[in-house]
């Protein structure tokens, strides 16, 4: 993950929608029943200070306190092998590289714990590699099926299913403590659902949705604020190394005000602060409480 510029880089990483949703999916599977076979080890919090620039998506575990301090739950893929496995003759590029990224993977896997720093670093890593071989092959797959080769679609149909029976993809789950910037922005992928009286969906003008974007229009979603976090919700926060300004006391938060004078003074500005929080998914409870049956004519 490399550092990028504000608006037009957040744009361009956010766009990739599908990347998203491959991750919102891994975020979900976490939750489903724990696979048979030796369970993921409980691993510690981490500090985003030792995180490097980028994107990151995960649960809100807590919402911004007063030093604007919050915390995600973000999940990783591990990679191991099937008690038997044998490699299969893999004849299809696709396969290869899918084969060849997992392998990447589980060599990641050897070297957390032995590492100062770089242990997080390969578990950010490994579900960017993750994601990107899903993409790449829900791609390959609708390209050959709209090119109709259908004996090279058979092939690597054929070729997946042989490595998705020598491997097996544990989804493990670490806390991460972020401080928000000062001026983060908050967007919200999707705007919520509006019924009428008797419960059917209204959809909203485009004026309205043209107000809703904000003053950034450039940017993901439409506009939203701390106060609309809550736990529960999937997000991405765009993390960029913050630049220290001559005094170290901590800037006002964005929307509380219970911190004193002197509090303030003796907190400490993080190295690494999230300037955009997007909320990507409503907690379940929010979206059950939010869907309002149609009523009984």
């Amino acid at each position: 993950m490399q550092s990028e510029g504000k608006g037009a880089s957040h744009m361009r990483t956010c766009t990739g929608m599908g990347f998203l949703l491959c991750l919102i999916g891994l975020n979900a599977s976490a939750k489903a029943a724990p696979p048979k076979g030796k369970p993921a080890p409980v691993a510690s919090k981490v500090d985003a200070d030792v995180l490097p620039s980028g994107h990151f998506v995960g649960t809100i575990a807590s919402t911004p306190n007063s030093d604007r301090m919050f915390t995600l739950k973000i999940t990783y893929p591990e990679v191991r092998l099937k008690a038997g496995a044998r490699m299969p003759n893999l004849s299809h590029a696709h396969a290869q590289y899918m084969n060849n990224q997992y392998r990447q993977m589980m060599n990641l896997q050897r070297q957390v714990g032995r590492i100062e720093h770089h242990p997080v670093h390969n578990m950010m890593q490994m579900q960017q590699m993750y994601m990107q071989v899903q993409m790449a092959q829900q791609r390959t797959l609708a390209r050959l099926q709209q090119q109709e080769l259908q004996q090279e679609l058979r092939l690597l149909q054929q070729e997946i299913r042989a490595i998705q029976n020598m491997y097996q993809v544990v989804p493990v789950t670490r806390s991460v403590d972020f401080q928000a910037d000062a001026n983060v922005k908050v967007r919200v992928k999707n705007l919520p659902e509006q019924f009428d009286e008797k419960g059917n969906i209204k959809r909203y003008t485009r004026e309205e949705l043209s107000a809703l974007k904000g003053k950034d229009k450039e940017l993901i979603g439409y506009e939203s604020s701390l106060e609309s976090l809550q736990s529960g919700q999937v997000v991405l926060v765009s993390l960029r190394s913050h630049k220290k300004s001559h005094s170290t006391a901590l800037a006002a938060p964005v929307s509380k005000k219970d911190k004193t004078g002197e509090e303030a003074d003796s907190s400490i500005e993080h190295k690494m602060q999230v300037t955009m929080i997007v909320i990507l998914k409503d907690g379940d409870a929010l979206q059950n409480a939010t869907a309002p049956s149609k009523q009984k004519k």
